[in-house]
């Protein structure tokens, strides 16, 4: 079918961004029910692929189409028998950084979980060890301190330290009776006079700034003499490597497909819809029920089965549910592509790091590898920064 559907000529166009679920839903059901027909379960893929995904242009929600029924027409017999019923919102926001303070919510201690890895545990141990021996009672900023998991290893250094902590997200209180002092605030514009501390680290949070802008703050807040211990991201790093894995699966794997379908069933769908869940869910279980995340689809899976089961009688807990799983997955989508293209943007190899650091003004002590203390892991965890600011 390369034409008009006859019957919806002079239809309101139907926004892509704006309509309810149902109304979307109903949209393309609508408009493609010819070209479906006698293909049902083509078409509910199709409109849940453009509920979960709402694409921003025509192409991309052609895009969406052919990747969810690869059979689909070419995009311009598409643009020329379809463009014009669907509007698109010229004046969405592009997507910006993550709620890094969602983050920390989510987060028990560091961005990689409970605890940093021995590497930069031993990193940052050796360091306070160095600034303790110093001068116990040193002043230390720790930029981008998240959950205050380097600021607890300092103070396990030495009960003296005078402790502060900023981030630019809300972060949760630190231990109680540890004195660790938190601000929110920017690494780019430290609220704090020159020359105010003898200690300074970051461990992945300084290079989400604006690196250039933050560095020059950090060097104006050091002390002459002061040493910093950083650990930056790197572009062939275990973490990216695990980010890149989740953007994969998301495109790759109908995970917010299954959900929005799911939400479709719920509000009020046919048994066709529930079969094609329970199938698609079946499949999913195969490959996301393994690695790092694995726990989370296990609940996920778990919870969406339940909203099949009970969803009908008890539907706004089930709709809740399933909205909840696609919020903490987009959010994770967002934070995952904010870090591969901060990390292409920034991550550098060790003489750029320290040709960058030199021109700040820095004396940079050392640059090395972090490696994993798990032999059979052969991508690195980070670069271990060792910088000074110069007395003289």
């Amino acid at each position: 079918m390369q034409g008009k559907q006859p019957g919806i000529v002079g239809a309101v166009p139907i926004g892509i961004a704006k309509a309810s679920r149902a109304d979307l839903s109903a949209g393309i059901r609508s408009f493609l029910g010819a070209y479906y027909k006698g293909r049902p379960g083509e078409l509910e893929w199709v409109a849940a692929s453009v509920v979960a995904w709402r694409p921003g242009s025509l192409a991309g929600l052609h895009a969406r189409i052919a990747k969810a029924d690869p059979r689909f027409m070419p995009f311009e017999a598409f643009r020329e028998g379809w463009g014009s019923f669907f509007s698109f919102d010229a004046d969405a926001a592009p997507e910006s950084a993550p709620d890094w303070s969602r983050f920390w919510e989510m987060e028990p201690a560091t961005c990689y979980g409970r605890e940093y890895p021995a590497c930069i545990r031993a990193f940052l141990g050796k360091y306070f060890a160095e600034v303790q021996c110093r001068d116990p009672r040193a002043k230390v900023l720790d930029i981008g301190t998240g959950n205050h998991a380097a600021t607890v290893i300092a103070r396990s250094a030495s009960p003296g330290f005078q402790l502060y902590g900023i981030d630019i997200a809300k972060v949760r209180a630190p231990p109680v009776g540890l004195h660790i002092n938190v601000l929110q605030m920017s690494a780019e514009h430290l609220a704090f006079p020159d020359a105010e501390f003898a200690a300074v680290v970051s461990v992945n949070g300084i290079e989400y700034a604006d690196v250039d802008r933050a560095f020059a703050e950090m060097f104006r807040v050091m002390r002459p003499g002061a040493t910093a211990a950083l650990v930056l991201h790197r572009s062939d790093s275990l973490v990216l490597a695990r980010a890149l894995d989740v953007l994969r699966l998301l495109e790759d794997a109908p995970v917010l497909e299954t959900l929005a379908l799911a939400w479709l069933y719920v509000d009020g769908g046919t048994e066709f819809m529930r079969r094609e869940v329970e199938l698609q869910v079946a499949k999913l279980e195969k490959s996301t029920t393994v690695g790092p995340s694995a726990s989370f689809y296990v609940a996920l899976w778990d919870g969406v089965r339940s909203a099949l089961r009970d969803g009908k009688s008890q539907r706004t807990a089930a709709l809740r549910l399933i909205e909840q799983g696609e919020n903490y997955l987009r959010w994770t989508r967002n934070k995952n592509r904010f870090l591969a293209s901060h990390v292409a943007a920034v991550a550098i190899g060790r003489d750029q790091i320290i040709e960058r650091l030199v021109r700040f003004g820095f004396m940079v002590d050392n640059v090395e590898d972090l490696r994993a203390e798990d032999p059979s892991e052969t991508r690195p965890v980070g670069w271990a920064v060792r910088l000074n600011k110069p007395s003289g």
